[in-house]
């Protein structure tokens, strides 16, 4: 879908299927568009690459702004891997390669640049045209900046307003002007039992949600019986949870290491959504992909303005 005023140029262009551009952006390419399917653009985009090459299932906000100033070279481009994200506001210096890996977040308003000059070298001064890599599951923070030929690892954290001149090793998290390494390891491998407590405390947060919107919840988080407002009934349990069979509820099986048999239920292994989309899969969906949960399948929508 291309909405009113989107303009695309490029001398080799490929747009996969369930595309979407809002109003008004433009992307021009020197050389190749490519966009995977199931990618979304926000509108107001103004983005000029050599090339530029979207993933599947990324998502592009509004007010986007990439530009070669710095003078693009044969192999610059922006590279954005699957399911990545980059927020409203955002600006890439594509004049070097950019290349964001796989589920890559830049928060509102972060700034890449491929370069770094203005005063004279001849005065002493420095200038730096180079390539910058964010590697998988990287998170750049809220007008956080990163300078000419940085690597950021794998699933590294950088704090809000950070400047980063130097690479980050993967699993860290840094912060600061110049940024540093604040913390290592910061993703870790919790125990069954933590990952059970964790979703408890997370499945009272949503229920509470629900009730803050009209809903009457009965039970816990081990099993709920949930009434909306338009008088849905759903009931979300644990695997082989004890219950009468209810009439007219739609049951939800949540739990980890869980099978698709066909019946709605969410795995947060892997994690994955089985059987049927429905309203509330489709809520809790979006409340634990708020808890940093890719869920399969990766393409998905959800139409909020629908009753609960």
């Amino acid at each position: 879908v291309l909405e009113d005023g989107v303009l695309l140029l490029a001398p080799l262009m490929r747009v996969g299927e369930n595309v979407r551009i809002g109003a008004g952006t433009v992307i021009a390419c020197d050389v190749e568009l490519k966009i995977g399917s199931g990618t979304s653009i926000g509108g107001d985009g103004d983005m000029e690459c050599v090339r530029l090459v979207i993933g599947c299932d990324a998502r592009i906000m509004e007010n986007i702004k990439f530009d070669v100033s710095g003078g693009g070279v044969p192999e610059a481009g922006i590279f954005i891997g699957d399911r990545t994200l980059v927020s409203a506001g955002c600006y890439i210096n594509g004049c070097r390669p950019v290349t964001l890996g796989t589920r890559v977040a830049l928060s509102p308003r972060a700034m890449i640049f491929t370069h770094r000059f203005w005063h004279n070298i001849f005065d002493g001064n420095d200038a730096a045209f180079a390539a910058v890599t964010l590697e998988d599951e990287a998170w750049l923070g809220a007008a956080a900046q990163i300078g000419p030929g940085v690597t950021v690892g794998a699933g590294a954290q950088i704090m809000s307003g950070s400047m980063v001149v130097h690479s980050l090793p993967a699993n860290s998290m840094a912060a600061g002007i110049p940024a540093k390494v604040l913390k290592q390891d910061v993703h870790q491998e919790l125990s069954a039992k933590d990952k059970v407590a964790r979703l408890e405390k997370e499945l009272g947060a949503f229920l509470a949600i629900l009730e803050s919107r009209g809903c009457t919840v009965k039970g816990g988080t081990k099993e709920a019986l949930i009434t909306s407002p338009s008088d849905r009934s759903y009931r979300l349990a644990w695997p082989n949870y004890p219950t009468k069979d209810l009439d007219g509820v739609e049951t939800i099986t949540l739990g980890f290491g869980l099978k698709d048999t066909g019946a709605s239920a969410i795995d947060f292994d892997r994690p994955c959504v089985f059987g049927p989309k429905t309203r509330m899969t489709d809520e809790l969906r979006d409340f634990f992909r708020r808890r940093g949960l890719d869920f399969q399948p990766f393409e998905w929508s959800f139409d909020r303005s629908q009753p609960l």
